[in-house]
């Protein structure tokens, strides 16, 4: 009654730990990603439990072109501590107001007042500048062990030998081309994975531009390619485990249990065609699942690297996100901004926690003084102190869609600025200006330089 049915049936912990145990294992781009979000201790022990399957870890090419065409974003970009500090900065200001105008009843009714709200404030900035010293701290941390430079970089040459011959190889040109025009087929049916990363499936709200939305499908392609040319040999293994941090509903289902936890489990379609070109019973983990079974199969301490897999908050970096460049340069002054440019590259989508400068510079154009005024009166630009500095800037409190590169630019600097003359591309380097000839090069996210208006 079980036989054949096996795509409806959530995975058994015994199916699992035979899946590590003796099949092949496969990781997703992402999970290579995340290591630059974790401390040492963490990685040291990932990389412990890698060392546990080396002798049957693969990884399709897919998988290493979006690891190195995104690794320059995690490495210069530490998103939980600097969306942290972005956080503390908005909750000081949210817990002064609402203090402030307590106080004022308070005083108008006649209560007393055991604390003024200047001393308030001053407390909480003391408070805030030890989280912010400790987020500091936290960032340098990750300045010191990640570089731009891969022969400096600690998760390269922690990669390095482990990965080396364990990839596989490139399609070719025309077998590119051939497998994306299936996967455009595929995603047409919702047929799994990759079609929530197709901007023309319906429910795609965060569908791709270009080439990128091709990204899973193609490492599902691969792998079924490399697990089906194995089918008959000697080493024929009976099992593929992927890993993955993608949390999609192409990749996954989810079922509701009342009163309980729902089950998540693989798409059913995943298993059905694992079984059906390869021959295999296919499991699927996130990090924390793999970490739990290798700890089971093979023994090991993997506490701080389970920790730090578990569900991730919004800020974490995914190679989705890194897909579409949504990342930011590091703190400089006041601006420290972010924007995801449109398809056509002439507009710029900012992103909410950008900051822009509050002084505004003689020659500021009368358009962009207008346009600010109207986005602080519709609070989606918001004055706030710089806990670390005290300075005043403002930040977006939610995304905003500029027309035009150079109008976003111009607010945020608050100052007559060009738009293709300051974004730069976090993934090379270039200016804007540098990039439009090749409209693939733009279709991502650029980052604010921080150049001091001009007075």
């Amino acid at each position: 009654m079980l036989d054949g049915f096996e795509k409806w049936q959530p995975p058994t912990d015994a199916l699992t730990d035979e899946g590590v145990r003796s099949g092949i294992i496969v990781l997703d781009a992402n999970i290579l990603l995340n290591l630059y979000s974790l401390d040492e201790d963490a990685v040291q022990q990932w990389m412990a439990a890698l060392d546990r399957v080396l002798d049957r870890l693969w990884l399709p090419h897919q998988v290493m072109e979006e690891f190195w065409r995104n690794r320059h974003a995690a490495v210069v970009y530490p998103v939980e501590a600097n969306q942290a500090q972005s956080a503390i900065s908005r909750h000081i200001k949210e817990i002064e107001d609402t203090y402030r105008h307590w106080s004022m009843k308070r005083r108008l009714g006649g209560g007393d007042q055991r604390i003024s709200p200047m001393e308030l404030s001053s407390r909480l900035r003391e408070a805030a500048r030890v989280f912010s010293d400790e987020l500091d701290t936290a960032i340098d941390s990750h300045n010191e062990r990640f570089s731009v430079n891969p022969e400096d970089d600690a998760i390269v040459t922690a990669l390095r030998n482990r990965l080396t011959g364990r990839v596989g190889i490139p399609y070719s040109p025309d077998e590119a081309s051939a497998r994306r025009k299936e996967a455009d087929q595929r995603f047409s049916r919702r047929v799994p994975p990759g079609f929530l990363d197709d901007k023309t499936t319906e429910g795609a709200d965060r569908g791709k531009s270009g080439d990128t939305k091709y990204g899973d499908a193609l490492i599902w392609m691969q792998t079924l390619d490399y697990m089906s040319g194995r089918v008959g040999s000697e080493s024929s293994p009976r099992h593929l485990v992927l890993v993955t941090d993608d949390r999609k509903e192409d990749w996954w289902q989810t079922l509701k249990v009342p009163g309980d936890q729902p089950i998540r489990m693989p798409h059913p379609g995943l298993v059905e065609e694992a079984r059906r070109v390869a021959a295999v019973s296919y499991v699927q983990l996130d990090p924390a699942s793999f970490l739990d079974a290798v700890a089971r199969v093979f023994g090991g301490d993997f506490d701080s690297a389970r920790e730090s897999a578990a569900p991730a908050p919004e800020g974490r970096i995914e190679s989705d996100r890194l897909d579409r460049r949504e990342f930011r340069i590091a703190r400089r002054g006041t601006v420290h901004a972010r924007g995801i440019l449109s398809d056509d590259g002439r507009g710029i989508t900012v992103l909410e926690g950008s900051t822009a400068r509050v002084r505004q510079a003689p020659t500021m154009p009368a358009h962009a003084k207008a346009l600010t005024d109207r986005l602080i009166s519709e609070g989606i630009l918001a004055e706030q102190p710089d806990i670390a500095t005290s300075d005043a800037r403002r930040v977006f409190t939610r995304d905003y869609a500029f027309d035009s590169t150079s109008t976003a630019a111009t607010v945020i600097q608050a100052a007559n600025v060009s738009g293709p003359s300051t974004w730069v591309s976090t993934e090379n380097g270039e200016l804007l200006r540098d990039l439009t000839s090749d409209s693939s090069s733009i279709a991502g996210v650029h980052e604010a330089a921080d150049d001091e208006p001009a007075d």
